[in-house]
């Protein structure tokens, strides 16, 4: 997570943002540090259960390998695009051109 995150934010507060942490719930007080920091702690988040996160990461992709950051980007049908590593502003943009247009 960087300023990037919180820029977007800033810029777009219309836009759902969901942050979900693959860590396990014993991280939950450092990623809730990191949110604050980074001024999105009021953003939904989410952290995996210990027992459930190989589930939890087939329920959203059953083809998702664990490759982090992954970032989805959905529209407005709920068609959802996903991009591994770590994004540009730039390229969040370019996304946003495509759902929004």
């Amino acid at each position: 997570m960087d300023e990037q995150h919180s820029s977007i934010h800033q810029q777009r507060p219309e836009l759902k943002i969901v942050m979900l942490a693959d860590d396990d719930l014993s991280a939950s007080e450092q990623i809730q540090q990191i949110l604050k920091q980074h001024q999105l702690a009021e953003l939904e988040n989410w952290v995996f259960p210990d027992e459930n996160a190989q589930k939890l990461r087939s329920e959203i992709n059953p083809r998702w390998v664990g490759e982090l950051p992954i970032t989805y980007f959905s529209d407005a049908a709920h068609q959802r695009n996903g991009v591994s590593g770590i994004l540009s502003e730039q390229d969040c943009n370019t996304m946003f051109a495509k759902i929004f247009k």
